[in-house]
């Protein structure tokens, strides 16, 4: 028996089995395992996946080894759906359905027909539809929403319970909000009127331009004002976050306290890079109101807004403890996971605004869940009385009236709309990097061969310009109280260079992964410096957290730059810099090894939230199930100038014409209990 099993406990199970029946049947068992377990990976999957479902199986006793096997890889195909973010894994079409894509390479053998895998794939997905409809897992498998089991069977559907459990909670939890009158009834519209004069009369200014609002965002403003949620839709650019600044000098002018507007994100540099916004809008306006908003508003991770313990793994605030807060704002909600979701519903009081920006057409969380999608499906669905959601249509970042950036925006749509023939002669098809131009969209065809001479191109001429080298070679002096003005002024320069160009891999692993683009650049940059510098950050070179580090106050997703810096006791050490809102930190990189690493490239899910002048986006080389038009469309939109996709046509028609399959419940949850919603309506801002 395999030593993993008794590991698992399971032994003396299969033990007596195999004493009460076939003893070939234990061995051919033991040995779908060994094969399931080497063929994981290619659902997503860690191996010690198949022995965690060998033991949820242990626990539904007198299962022959046929039966058993099936249930394994029913258990399996849920977990592979679940690694790919869906909630749910669709049991229909049991013999070519998701269910039998997701259990075909456990099954297949190797020389095996195909008339033989596919005879043996319906075998086994008859097994497990009889065992569901008759009971048989009633040890394992609930058969109501009620149940507490590892897996509740709802045709077609199965869950995990937990997150069954969770998508009910945020669905009865929203349609709540939803059901409570306005949070500014009548009486108050004349009070919201003049605070919005107000606030429309003097803009902020976002540098020298003033965030003039368009009548989409008066009224997206309006109703966030007023309602207890508030979805606001848009695309790249469309000026979300001159939202937010408007919204909060509006809510401050009704009366809410600056300590109970609470801003949040899901990540450390989402966060970031909307306080640098506000900060900007807010600072140019010459005014108490937000001048205090200014100081007292700092927008934080999620996480931390509800005050998660990693060691306890737990959050402080929660339905019994909510959040002291009349307004929170989270922004980059397309990032929401549906655990996420549902725990904060839980701290936002039931009488406070809760405002979600994001972008329905961008990449859904990485964990499972499409919340923003799915939620913003359901604000369309709803009757006009109770519809919570505005949507904000015109680009700002990518000007339709200039051309690259029309390029761009029509390309974006295009992507949305599934016109694959649009998309292909929207991009500049180039055969050699040297016909490369930077700017528009550009497809540079090829595999590795292009990729090569592109990263040389672009190390050349987007990381090791001038400036930058000269940035580089600064040797930093910082003090007690930090670092002095001039080190700061060079920092800034050096963080602002470098955001402006990145390249965006599909995976971490692979060829064309992360990893790999990171470590030739690395090279391409020690070649270049002629091999002075042998560490695996040098002076110069990006890099990004991995980890969160809450000692720290360094969250995944948070990018710094490697420089020179010299201590006051004149010592000179390469150390990690990163942004915060009263200026740079600096942490010696061995304090951070396993936590940080290089970001000349990184992946197109880290990306979400920036903005770049130019973006290369490397296709894998063949066809991965995360190739979607959500992926290219999140990649191209985090550029304002220029956007180059290299790759394989195959492969680009590949990501083209696959919208992403995710597999959930919420926006069914909420559409039936919006149903029976009939909330008063209220008057637009004019």
């Amino acid at each position: 028996m395999d030593q993993r099993y008794a590991q698992l406990g399971l032994s003396s199970m299969l033990g007596r089995q195999a004493e009460a029946s076939d003893g070939a049947a234990a061995a051919q068992f033991a040995h779908r395992m060994r094969r399931a377990a080497a063929r994981a990976g290619q659902l997503g999957l860690e191996p010690a996946a198949i022995h965690l479902a060998a033991e949820i199986a242990a626990f539904q006793p007198q299962l022959d080894y046929p039966d058993r096997w099936a249930v394994v890889v029913l258990i399996v195909a849920s977990l592979a759906a679940l690694e790919q973010g869906s909630t749910r894994l669709p049991l229909a079409n049991p013999g070519d359905g998701v269910l039998a894509r997701m259990a075909r390479p456990l099954i297949e053998a190797e020389g095996q027909e195909p008339s033989e895998a596919q005879a043996e794939l319906e075998a086994i997905t008859e097994r497990i539809e009889r065992l569901l409809v008759t009971g048989a897992l009633d040890t394992i498998v609930g058969n109501s929403a009620e149940a507490y089991r590892p897996l509740i069977y709802l045709p077609p559907y199965l869950y995990h319970q937990r997150l069954l459990a969770a998508e009910t909670a945020a669905a009865d939890s929203i349609a709540v909000r939803l059901a409570g009158a306005p949070l500014l009834g009548p009486a108050m519209e004349p009070s919201l009127a003049r605070a919005m004069e107000e606030v429309i009369a003097r803009p902020a200014l976002m540098g020298s331009t003033p965030m003039a609002l368009s009548a989409e965002q008066i009224e997206a403003v309006g109703q966030a004002a007023r309602g207890r949620l508030t979805l606001i839709e848009g695309g790249p650019g469309t000026g979300k976050t001159s939202i937010v600044v408007a919204l909060m000098r509006v809510l401050a002018r009704l009366g809410i306290g600056t300590d109970e507007i609470a801003l949040a994100a899901p990540t450390g540099k989402a966060a970031f890079r909307l306080g640098e916004s506000i900060r900007q809008g807010l600072g140019n306006c010459d005014g108490p109101i937000e001048r205090e908003l200014g100081q007292r508003c700092t927008p934080v991770t999620i996480h931390r807004l509800l005050g998660y313990s990693p060691s306890r793994h737990r959050f402080r605030h929660h339905r019994a403890n909510v959040l002291r807060a009349a307004a929170v704002i989270i922004d980059e909600s397309s990032m929401l996971d549906l655990m996420l979701l549902e725990r904060l519903l839980s701290a936002v009081p039931p009488d406070a605004r809760l405002i979600l920006l994001g972008d329905a057409d961008q990449l859904p969380s990485v964990s499972a869940g499409a919340i923003f999608r799915d939620l913003a499906a359901a604000a369309r669905r709803a009757a006009p009385t109770h519809r919570f959601s505005s949507v904000l249509t015109h680009s700002y970042r990518m000007d339709e009236n200039t051309g690259p950036g029309r390029v761009i925006l029509a390309l974006a749509q295009a992507i949305n709309r599934g016109d694959a023939t649009l998309s292909k002669r929207l991009m500049a098809r180039r055969r050699q990097a040297a016909q490369l131009c930077f700017e528009g969209v550009e497809w540079l065809e090829g595999g590795a061969e292009q990729v090569e001479d592109l990263l040389r191109r672009w190390q050349a001429e987007q990381l090791a310009t001038g400036e930058i080298r000269r940035l580089a070679q600064v040797s930093y002096r910082q003090t007690a109280q930090g670092f002095d003005s001039a080190a700061t002024g060079n920092l800034a320069r050096l963080f602002q260079l470098l955001a402006a160009s990145r390249i965006l891999c599909l995976t971490r692993v692979l060829a064309t992964g992360t990893i790999a683009i990171n470590s030739r650049l690395h090279q391409e940059r020690q070649d270049s410096a002629g091999g002075s510098w042998e560490p695996e950050m040098a002076p110069g070179e990006p890099v990004i957290v991995t980890q969160n580090d809450y000692e720290r106050m360094l969250f995944n997703g948070d990018q710094g730059v490697v420089v020179s810096v010299r201590g006051e006791g004149g010592e000179t050490l390469p150390m990690a810099v990163f942004a915060r809102s009263s200026g740079f930190v600096a942490f010696h990189l061995e304090a951070l090894r396993g936590r940080v690493e290089l970001c000349y490239a990184t992946t197109v899910h880290k990306a979400q939230g920036s903005e770049f002048d130019r973006v290369v986006l490397i296709l894998p080389r063949q066809k991965l199930p995360i190739l979607s038009r959500e992926m290219l469309y999140t990649a191209l939109s985090r550029s304002r100038r220029g956007v180059i996709v290299v790759g394989e046509e195959a492969v680009l028609d590949a990501a083209l014409t696959s919208p992403l399959e995710r597999f959930t419940g919420l926006g069914e949850a909420l559409a039936a209990r919006l149903g029976g919603i009939n909330r008063p309506s209220v008057p637009a801002v004019q």
